[in-house]
C-alpha cells in the first residue's frame, strides 16, 4: 500500500462515520508510514456542524443563529498489507 491508498481510506473512512453530519473542509494533515508496525499512520482535518437552536428572522426568513462548526482531528491507523482502518482515535 502506498501514501496515496493510505489516505483514501482515512478520508472514506472520515465519511463514513459521519454519514448524517455535515463536515467541511476536509483535509489530510498527516500522513506517516511505520514500517516497524506495518502500518499508516493518518491524520485527517474537518469543520463538522453542531447542533445550535436556530430561528428564522420572521420579516427576512434568514437564521438568527447561523449554523456552527468546530475544527475536529482523527488518527487513522491502517494496515500496511490490506488497507484495513486498524483504529481510529481522536487526536487533541
Amino acid at each position: 500500500m502506498n501514501i496515496t491508498e493510505a489516505i483514501e481510506s482515512a478520508l472514506k473512512a472520515v465519511v463514513d462515520c459521519h454519514p448524517k453530519r455535515c463536515l467541511k473542509d476536509v483535509a489530510v494533515e498527516e500522513a506517516e508510514s511505520d514500517e516497524d508496525e506495518g502500518c499508516w499512520s493518518v491524520t485527517v482535518g474537518y469543520d463538522m456542524s453542531v447542533p445550535s437552536i436556530s430561528r428564522k428572522s420572521s420579516f427576512t426568513g434568514v437564521s438568527v443563529f447561523p449554523e456552527k462548526y468546530v475544527r475536529k482531528y482523527k488518527v487513522f491507523e491502517i494496515d500496511s498489507k490490506d488497507g484495513k482502518i486498524i483504529s481510529m482515535r481522536s487526536k487533541k
